[in-house]
């Protein structure tokens, strides 16, 4: 059974789900906004906690 927390999604999909380019993602993990697992010294895992942080991200940078 997976967990919200649970990371599952390489960078591109996860920027394919969030409707953002995958430097975006990087971006914010760079300035704190999400942390993605690692899967190796390279490879980030973001889960569904972390996907709809960024969305929640990109919906109040919008608004502002």
């Amino acid at each position: 059974m997976r967990t919200d927390n649970q990371p599952v999604y390489m960078i591109g999909v996860a920027a394919q789900l969030c409707n953002v380019h995958p430097q975006t993602l990087r971006q914010y993990e760079k300035l704190g906004l999400v942390s993605p697992q690692r899967a190796g010294a390279k490879n980030r895992l973001y889960s569904e906690n972390d996907i709809r942080r960024v969305k929640r991200i990109q919906r109040l940078t919008q608004e502002m």
